[in-house]
């Protein structure tokens, strides 16, 4: 912009604005690091003998086990079902107390959430029960509670699952 003193109509009197600032002195900038080597580490599975899984009672919260935290949970469960049971299922239901996340493992098959139930995750297993045992894990994220007001009375823990049919008209 060319600025004109008050009553000046000489461009040539005038002063361009912004003026350019003198270069900054910046200290050099440290040469790029390539990365030529990476590890990677899978978790240890559920059915590896390094997991230590024990019976949780329906009155049972993390807290009574000592987790204070948030942090992801294993759940599994091996139920055996007929095969009608293993065709008329579809979808399994967990009940947490929470607004935490979930995903499951049914039989070797990654399963997430697709819609709600009373506000709580349904995840479909259309064709990935089987007559006899079935193994499903359920990676559970604690997302943790404030340590103040009412949400201190309810304590974090998968509240249930439940096998759902299809609706029937």
């Amino acid at each position: 912009m060319l600025y004109l003193p008050a009553n000046q109509t000489d461009a040539s009197k005038g002063e361009w604005l912004p003026k350019s600032l003198p270069a900054i002195d910046r200290p050099e900038v440290p040469k790029g690091v390539r990365i030529t080597t990476a590890s990677k580490r899978n978790d240890a599975l559920p059915d590896d003998s390094s997991m230590q899984f024990s019976d949780v009672g329906p009155e049972d919260s993390l807290i009574r086990r000592g987790i204070y935290d948030s942090r992801f949970v294993l759940y599994r469960t091996t139920p055996t079902l007929s095969d009608e049971q293993a065709k008329s299922l579809d979808a399994i239901w967990l009940d947490m107390f929470q607004q935490d996340a979930a995903v499951l493992n049914v039989n070797g098959h990654i399963v997430h959430p697709r819609g709600t139930h009373h506000g709580h995750p349904m995840f479909p297993v259309t064709d990935l029960l089987h007559s006899g045992e079935n193994r499903i894990v359920a990676l559970y994220e604690n997302r943790g509670w404030g340590n103040f007001g009412r949400p201190v009375a309810r304590v974090g823990l998968l509240g249930c699952a439940r096998a759902c049919s299809p609706r029937r008209s």
